[in-house]
């Protein structure tokens, strides 16, 4: 009559999802268990039934073949976690506009820095000046000032860096929790909750 032999930790095995089909054909094919009846899942381990063991440590060599390295792991739960992050980034800037948005932030804070110059802006000739990104800004929006263009140029980069800043802020701190741990349930929780938390913002 066949019994519960020896039980394994399941979350172990590799992407924590185990065909357990195909590792009782394995082990049927094996010969390692006298009278072997089947596998079952408990809980987090996965059960061996038989009558008895023919070769016990050629069936724990069996197991380890299907364990993950967890360096490998963390390496790819990592990499996982960056991919979704640049991905989600990708919906709200490109890099050209990335780099166009910079310039003109960049511009906009000279003007002001330098106590909003209006001299300096020709409103008939947007790309005039020192200030081009102003003055074209100020020209296409109708507005009455340099200044007031500036201000609404730093503003929306202010906005538009939310976003950026709340995907950065999830891949942080997840990342950091991979790295840090030694469980490899855990890392792959901690996986699942970076891709959540970044796949949300908006």
């Amino acid at each position: 009559m066949a019994v519960k032999l020896k039980t394994y930790d399941k979350t172990t095995i590799t992407s924590g999802e185990l065909d357990l089909s195909q590792l009782n054909e394995e082990i049927k094919d094996s010969g390692h268990v006298n009278g072997f009846a089947a596998l079952g899942k408990e809980g987090n381990n996965i059960a061996v039934y038989g009558d008895s063991f023919a070769d016990e440590s050629a069936l724990d060599a069996l197991f380890l073949a299907h364990e993950e390295d967890i360096e490998i792991l963390r390496q790819n739960l990592v990499s996982e976690v960056d991919e979704a992050a640049n991905i989600k980034r990708g919906e709200f800037i490109t890099g050209h506009m990335d780099l166009t948005y910079v310039n003109k932030q960049l511009e906009a804070q000279r003007f002001k820095d330098a106590g909003y110059p209006e001299n300096d802006i020709d409103s008939d000739e947007p790309f005039s000046g020192f200030y081009p990104y102003v003055s074209a800004y100020k020209v296409a929006s109708g507005l009455a000032t340099g200044e007031a263009a500036a201000d609404e140029i730093l503003l929306s980069a202010v906005n538009a860096h939310k976003p950026d800043a709340t995907i950065e802020k999830h891949r942080n701190k997840r990342e950091k929790e991979i790295k840090d741990s030694s469980s490899k349930s855990a890392m792959k929780g901690f996986r699942d909750s970076a891709l959540t938390e970044i796949n949300a913002v908006s």
